[in-house]
């Protein structure tokens, strides 16, 4: 996987998508991002987050999969990432 493989994603947030992660926001939260996020949902399968032989997803490992992501794109200056209260909003 390359970050360009994330474009869709960028895009998204280009669009005006806010996420805000933490510690208060609910595993299946992360997940139903993962589907409705353009892109987001083949990124979090290609890290293997999801089952691959019956498509089951774990929401804690599919949350951690979403974070790893957002925080890659943060790293390589596609989105912004900034602290609020308990936990991080990513935008753009």
């Amino acid at each position: 996987m390359s970050i360009d493989d994330l474009d869709e994603v960028v895009l998204a947030f280009e669009d005006g998508l806010v996420i805000e992660t933490g510690d208060r926001v609910a595993s299946r939260d992360y997940v139903r991002w993962a589907h409705e996020v353009p892109g987001l949902f083949e990124a979090v399968r290609g890290t293997g987050a999801f089952d691959v032989t019956d498509g089951a997803e774990e929401p804690a490992v599919v949350a951690s999969a979403v974070e790893f992501l957002l925080e890659g794109l943060h790293l390589s200056r596609r989105i912004n990432k900034d602290r609020s209260g308990a936990g991080i909003v990513y935008r753009r």
